[in-house]
């Protein structure tokens, strides 16, 4: 039994004893895009950290979004192995691009530190 909501874990002839508390997050990709378009927004950017869970994530984003003709950055990506973690060159990127909506597709931890930097 798991809190986790990764979509690899929906194999159930990998892991036919997993049992989820937790639904999968394979809706984000559709619900994101109902916000965006419910507010007319045009772009968006992903922060996101390096591992199955998040980029499996970004790819879904990036088809949807180009289904929708919306432009989708999804380049930002931390290596979470990297010691430290060079926050203060992850809004450089996005920023060159005008992004000014977000979305942070990382463990809590991450996103708070990505926050405290957007902040400061």
């Amino acid at each position: 039994m798991s809190f986790a909501s990764a979509v690899v874990l929906n194999d159930r002839e990998r892991f036919r004893n997993y049992f989820r508390t937790l639904p999968t997050n394979i809706n984000l990709p559709s619900s994101l895009i109902t916000i965006v378009k419910h507010f007319g927004w045009r772009q968006m950017a992903v922060i996101s950290e390096d591992q199955n869970l998040f980029t499996g994530l970004n790819a879904a984003l990036q088809t949807l979004f180009n289904a929708e003709k919306l432009l989708l950055d999804s380049s930002v990506v931390i290596d979470s192995s990297a010691n430290p973690i060079p926050y203060n060159t992850i809004f450089e990127t996005i920023n060159s691009g005008h992004f000014r909506i977000i979305f942070i597709n990382t463990y809590s931890q991450f996103a708070y530190n990505i926050l405290c930097e957007a902040y400061y």
